[in-house]
């Protein structure tokens, strides 16, 4: 039987999953940048229930909060969906940074650790 020409030779896998097994896994800006979107994206939609649960089921909360509540024009679930959507991406925003800032500090200690 033929060898293959493009196959690595036998134990260079091995050598080579010890020496990345060391080796901080930092995440590249693309990356970092996604989970942020992301945490952005699922604060934002949690964000829309909550405000629009309390819109809906607590209208008079937004009425009391806002001087034209009274106006026979305002719509307290739009209100909530709207300020829920835009308090909850900015609050997943922030806690996606926050993530991220950490797992890059912890990373590069534990590559310090181990140097």
């Amino acid at each position: 039987m033929l060898e293959n020409p493009y196959e690595s030779p036998a134990g260079l896998t091995e050598v080579r999953a010890d020496a990345d097994a060391g080796a901080a896994q930092l995440l590249s800006p693309v990356q970092a940048a996604l989970y942020v979107l992301g945490t952005t994206g699922v604060g934002a939609l949690i964000g829309l229930a909550g405000g629009a649960g309390l819109g809906w089921l607590l209208p008079s909360y937004y009425r009391g909060v806002f001087s034209g509540g009274d106006a026979p024009g305002f719509d307290p679930l739009a209100v909530g969906i709207g300020l829920g959507t835009t308090q909850g991406a900015g609050l997943g925003a922030v806690v996606g940074v926050v993530l991220i800032l950490g797992y890059w500090w912890f990373q590069t200690r534990l590559s310090r650790k181990d140097s």
